[in-house]
């Protein structure tokens, strides 16, 4: 049973009843992104105000029916969205909102909101469909089409978001880790190359294996701007995953940043950040956890 106001229950009562009765129902889509920010589209020619919020007059937008049923099938929505470059999100167009991941994570319900006709207030709505999203297709400069699911559609995944495992779930520097790349960059110029994966650099004061794992950005030269992994770091050579464009030049300089190994010694000595590691090295074995 879908929950509404006593007058719009009167007024279904009443079309229920009479035909001839006049119902305007329009379309509302409100997605929560993953920020908790949400965006409020009509389908209709007209902004749609109710209960202190307004949805916008935005993208042209069409969906599927929705179906119901009952048990564990996931219903899934397919909505279409028609825009130009008038349409944005916080000042960005719609599609490079899109493109950039900005629905990533996000959630949309769908409610079908009454009046007695198009210029009347809005006198109550009703929840139709919720979801997630777990499709973006057909995108492009003026056209997008989003498959949201229910979220039934969560017992679909094989494994946990998080799996437990010893090294950390995190990359060095991500939004999870919290350290600030910056804070640990070091410039440095380059003395010679004697091969195209092997650097001579003017580094002092960093452990053997410091760098390990860590990247190099050519910040002079012919490879300026371009970045590589670093294998591995003994005094002052760097030995590199893949090698650069360009030959190196003795005088060109670079700014490194030093790797990380996902474990918990890691995390802790080289970077003081046990804070928020997410690893999980105490979990025992299959071997040692059974009885």
């Amino acid at each position: 049973m879908l929950d509404c106001t006593p007058e719009l229950a009167a007024l279904l009562d009443a079309w229920r009843n009479d035909t001839t009765v006049e119902v305007y129902v329009a379309g509302i889509y409100t997605f929560t992104l993953s920020s908790g920010a949400k965006i409020r589209w009509s389908a209709e020619d007209q902004d749609i105000a109710w209960n202190g919020n307004t949805w916008l007059r935005g993208p042209g937008i069409t969906s599927t029916p929705i179906t119901r049923q009952i048990g564990t099938q996931v219903s899934q929505k397919d909505i279409s969205l028609v825009f130009d470059d008038d349409v944005t999100v916080n000042g960005v167009p719609l599609a490079k909102f899109i493109a950039s991941g900005g629905l990533f994570n996000s959630t949309m319900q769908f409610e079908s909101a009454y009046a007695t006709s198009p210029d009347q207030p809005i006198i109550g709505t009703l929840p139709e469909f919720f979801g997630r999203l777990t499709q973006l297709r057909d995108t492009g400069e003026t056209r997008a089409t989003l498959s949201i699911s229910d979220m039934r559609s969560l017992l679909n995944v094989q494994v946990p978001i998080n799996l437990w495992q010893p090294s950390c779930l995190h990359t060095v520097f991500d939004s999870g880790c919290k350290l600030n790349r910056t804070d640990f960059a070091k410039n440095g110029t380059v003395q010679s190359a004697p091969d195209a994966l092997t650097i001579v650099t003017d580094l002092s004061g960093a452990t053997d294996s410091y760098y390990d794992l860590g990247k190099i950005t050519i910040t002079s030269g012919a490879n300026d701007g371009q970045s590589r992994s670093i294998k591995t770091q003994s005094a002052n050579v760097l030995s590199l995953v893949r090698a650069l464009p360009a030959p190196l030049r003795p005088g060109d300089t670079f700014t490194v940043y030093p790797g990380c190994e996902l474990t918990m010694a890691t995390c802790k000595g080289k970077f003081n950040n046990l804070a928020h590691f997410k690893g999980y090295p105490f979990i025992p074995t299959n071997e040692q956890a059974a009885p």
